[in-house]
């Protein structure tokens, strides 16, 4: 008898897949960059700085340098030369005889506010102490410009927020 066999079917291929869409990943925002990590003291930028070259001369004639140099953390409002140029020459002579050094340093003083202050945490009204005793600072924030006053004199921030390794 002739050998028997069992049909079989015919090849099948496999089954196609559904078509399938890429996950969806959501849209990503690149993280910040941190802040440079200071390199240099408020004094160092300070005296680093060309139009603040009539500030380290005052820094230095009140003996305040080391103050600047300290642990801080400080806020400098920093007087540029330019301001500086609008002071009577006469005045500035004067500030510099030894028994006015003392009235300089507190004129100075009153331009470094005791702790870290950055321009964002700034708010209209604000009241800011400063180093020189009982002195504090009146913040004005209006039309995206920041001032501050002591009473007697205001000024307006030009360039905010640089960064010391003490404020």
């Amino acid at each position: 008898a002739p050998p028997t066999s069992t049909p079989t079917a015919p090849p099948t291929s496999p089954p196609t897949p559904p078509p399938t869409t890429p996950p969806t990943v959501p849209p990503t925002t690149p993280a910040p960059t941190p802040a440079p990590t200071p390199q240099r003291s408020v004094l160092q930028i300070v005296i680093a700085d060309p139009d603040l070259t009539a500030l380290t001369k005052a820094v230095t004639t009140a003996r305040i340098a080391s103050v600047l140099a300290g642990s801080g953390p400080f806020t400098v409002l920093a007087p540029t030369n330019t301001a500086f140029n609008q002071v009577d020459e006469s005045l500035l002579e004067q500030l510099r005889e030894p028994e006015w050094i003392v009235h300089l340093r507190t004129l100075l003083q009153t331009h470094v506010a005791n702790g870290a202050v950055a321009a964002a945490d700034l708010t209209d009204g604000l009241v800011i102490p400063t180093l020189a005793p009982g002195q504090s600072l009146a913040t004005t924030v209006a039309n995206s410009m920041i001032s501050f006053a002591t009473g007697v004199n205001a000024a307006t921030v030009l360039e905010a927020d640089l960064r010391g390794t003490n404020g």
